[in-house]
């Protein structure tokens, strides 16, 4: 017993030191994880790319533009915060110092959650225990997988404008709820929690009125001045609640007034439920205990809810999470707070100590990053082909690529010269002629899935194919490992790796396949094929298989269009293969697109045999 006192006093004295070597544990692991992530070129959801390309181009005079996403970062949102930013990413800039940046803010937010801990359970280490539970959160641990985003520094600074709440410090919480308000437009829907609590707590004018005023005029300013670098002077983001119909505010709310039953059905669905249930899972479902504090997430937690895809997985996969986490965390602290005098309490922390830590390794993505195997070989031959582009040169890759080709001035993304429209479908894009071109099939297959999807209309679906086969065509294939292809810009006299073209071939009559003949050159590896366009089906795919992996390519390279192929010809395609592969099938598809359990996107397929198994002899 006399040991357990001293630990108890030893963890008392020094708990604020321990936390410091935590959050210090925590960067160093989280920056190395992410750098390696990077490495492994695994970021492929754009977000880190926009950043590093905007901070970039800003500390070069180009305030906030970006060609990753088309526009000035203005007309996507209004962060006049990346000011107070740009000094720490001007010592090194790179996609590195923001993925460092982000796992240092994440990890230091548990600095300002431990003196609220302090301040409320009047316990040293209870509050070293909260703090370690947010360090050891598997969703805190999916926001930094997740590319990188400014809500990271809201969260922080969340904690602080509390702490000046609770003590009823009004003037620093105001300062700290106006720098907050910096960090994005849509910061004044999730501050508005603070006077919702106020208003439950009845407390005077100044708490409720003024931050209500506050926040509602900064979003409608902040919306005005996105509004005006937007090419269609509209908020784009709207869109996520236009799933009932409308494009602005007041058209989308009337299609939830005056659809009441869907918006109850859609509120009220399993998929939102669960993942309630599995965010507050960590905490053992405390902070319901303390439920009037949950009024801090309402706002975000409601329009989360409304949006398309609801409260679902996505959320607590993504940044999105932070727009709720701190304020269940706040929830948690009174929670506990008050069941220190509960007498199974020892129990309960045990028992949430247990929860903690299993989930931080069972729920989060690092147990599943460190055993995901990543095939070095493809990997170097990404790092040659980045490293031999010109800081100067202009470039279209694959999602994959961007962020490692994102500190220059002109960096396209692919996909959006594939559906030729850009985020959202919101207008129109041509590629413009760039110096080299990086495609990653296994990433490019993310498009293609994409393709198939609501969003577009038939029409637009009818022409990508075309469309993009068209843009091939201004290029020289160069070089193929694998999946990627390198591409230079069309030279006269240039020697190029054939892809395909369409040419008069006989078959005969009994053979009714859409796959009706190959060649294999076994002394360079290159299968040809030929495919009938009287047969062609678009969503078709070849499968690779080595001894112990396989590949994918869509079948045509997405070239081709059934629309606009002439009858009774072939296809011929060639594919350049690694010296391993043994065999190869033809399937058709469907399929959507998830978030892999390293938090990158991939697609997932469900298929159906075209042409069995054919061994490829050599």
């Amino acid at each position: 017993m006399n040991f357990l006192l001293k630990l108890k006093k030893f963890l008392e004295k020094h708990s604020f030191l321990f936390l410091v070597i935590a959050v210090i544990i925590y960067i160093i692991s989280f920056s190395f994880l992410t750098l390696k992530k990077l490495d492994y070129f695994a970021y492929n959801n754009f977000d880190l790319a926009i950043f590093n390309q905007v901070f970039f181009n800003t500390i070069h005079g180009r305030w906030l533009e970006m060609t990753v996403n088309l526009n000035n970062y203005i007309a996507d949102h209004f962060t006049p915060f990346i000011i107070f930013l740009l000094p720490f990413y001007a010592l090194k800039p790179g996609p590195e110092t923001l993925l460092v940046m982000q796992s240092f803010i994440l990890a230091i937010s548990a600095l300002p959650l431990y003196f609220i801990s302090h301040r409320v359970t009047k316990n040293k280490i209870l509050s070293l225990g909260i703090a370690l539970a947010w360090l050891l959160n598997p969703f805190i641990h999916q926001v930094n997988f997740t590319e990188v985003h400014l809500e990271v520094v809201m969260a922080s600074l969340f904690f602080i404008i509390f702490y000046f709440y609770y003590l009823d410090k009004f003037g620093y919480f105001l300062l700290f709820f106006i720098l907050t308000l910096l960090v994005r437009e849509d910061m004044a829907l999730f501050l508005l929690g603070f006077p919702l609590l106020a208003l439950f707590e009845k407390r005077n004018w100044r708490w409720t009125f003024l931050p209500i005023l506050l926040s509602i005029s900064y979003f409608l300013f902040a919306v005005k001045v996105i509004d005006i670098f937007s090419v269609h002077k509209q908020y784009k983001f709207f869109i996520y609640y236009g799933w009932l119909g409308g494009s602005d505010a007041f058209s989308i709310a009337w299609s939830f007034v005056s659809h009441p039953w869907q918006v109850l059905r859609h509120i009220f669905k399993l998929e939102n439920i669960t993942s309630v249930l599995v965010v507050l899972w960590p905490m053992l479902f405390l902070p319901l205990y303390k439920s009037k504090y949950l009024l801090l997430s309402a706002v975000p937690f409601v329009l989360t809810l409304l949006t398309g895809s609801g409260f679902s997985s996505l959320v607590y996969h993504t940044h999105y999470i932070l727009f709720v986490l701190p304020g269940i965390f706040i929830a948690f602290i009174f929670a506990l707070a008050d069941l220190q005098q509960h007498k199974y309490y020892q129990y309960i922390i045990i028992l949430l100590s247990v929860t903690v830590i299993y989930l931080a390794i069972f729920l989060g993505p690092v147990k599943n990053f460190l055993a995901h195997q990543f095939d070095t070989k493809i990997i170097d031959y990404k790092r040659q082909l980045v490293n031999q582009i010109p800081p100067e040169a202009k470039v279209a890759v694959s999602s994959d690529f961007l962020p490692a080709l994102s500190s220059r001035q002109y960096v396209y993304p692919l996909n959006y010269a594939f559906f030729g429209y850009s985020q959202f479908l919101l207008e129109p894009f041509v590629l413009p002629q760039v110096d080299y071109l990086f495609i990653d099939f296994e990433d490019f297959m993310i498009d293609v899935v994409a393709k198939e999807g609501k969003s577009f209309l038939t029409e637009h679906k009818e022409v990508m194919n075309e469309n993009w086969h068209k843009t091939l065509s201004d290029y020289d294939l160069i070089s193929v490992e694998k999946n990627i292809f390198f591409f230079k810009k069309k030279t006269e006299g240039q020697q190029n790796l054939f892809l395909s073209e369409v040419v008069d071939f006989s078959k005969t009559d009994n053979n009714k396949d859409l796959f009706f003949g190959h060649n294999f050159f076994a002394k360079d590896n290159v299968l040809e094929i030929f495919v009938d366009t009287n047969l062609f089906v678009e969503n078709a795919l070849i499968r690779f298989y080595s001894k112990d992996s396989y590949f994918d390519f869509p079948l045509d390279y997405a070239m081709f269009s059934k629309k606009f192929l002439e009858p009774d010809k072939a296809i011929k395609l060639h594919y350049y293969l690694p010296a391993d592969v043994e065999s190869f099938e033809i399937f058709s598809w469907t399929g959507e697109n998830m978030v892999s359990l390293i938090n990158n996107a991939v697609p997932v397929f469900q298929l159906e045999l075209l042409q069995s198994k054919i061994i490829l002899k050599r």
